[in-house]
């Protein structure tokens, strides 16, 4: 016992100096026309998949993100994937700390994908100038 709590007391220096890393997730909300369709977080390993019919009278798609890293204004991007494709890309500089919200017209939407009917598009979310991104929802036009 003697030797523990020595060890414990030799370690308390290292254990306080020690960087901590802020344990975050960031979270995400999909709306249509501001009625919320899901919302999920990193946490969830579950990918949702929101279905838009090309004829519905929606005017838009939304995506509140909210996160908390980062210290220096960044760059929030939603990009659409065809398999390896990148079809589209929206970006917006948002301020640390800040939830976000990025929205496509369904104009937008509908040029991002093109005539493509009935095929799945990968949407994902970068924070920053990396390129791996995380895959928020699926997006199914019919």
């Amino acid at each position: 016992m003697k030797k523990l709590v020595t060890a414990l007391l030799l370690m308390l220096p290292f254990l306080a100096s020690a960087n901590v890393l802020t344990d975050t997730i960031t979270n995400w909300q999909v709306y249509k026309d501001g009625k919320l369709v899901f919302k999920s977080n990193d946490g969830n390993k579950k990918i949702y998949t929101v279905s838009l019919n090309k004829e519905d009278k929606f005017k838009t798609l939304e995506l509140h993100i909210g996160s908390d890293i980062g210290t220096n204004e960044t760059k929030r991007k939603l990009l659409f994937w065809q398999g390896d494709k990148l079809i589209y890309t929206s970006v917006k500089a948002v301020k640390p700390h800040v939830s976000t919200t990025l929205v496509l017209t369904k104009e937008e939407l509908l040029r991002a994908v093109g005539p493509d009917i009935d095929k799945t598009f990968t949407v994902t979310y970068v924070e920053g100038s990396g390129n791996d991104g995380r895959v928020v929802f699926q997006l199914v036009v019919h």
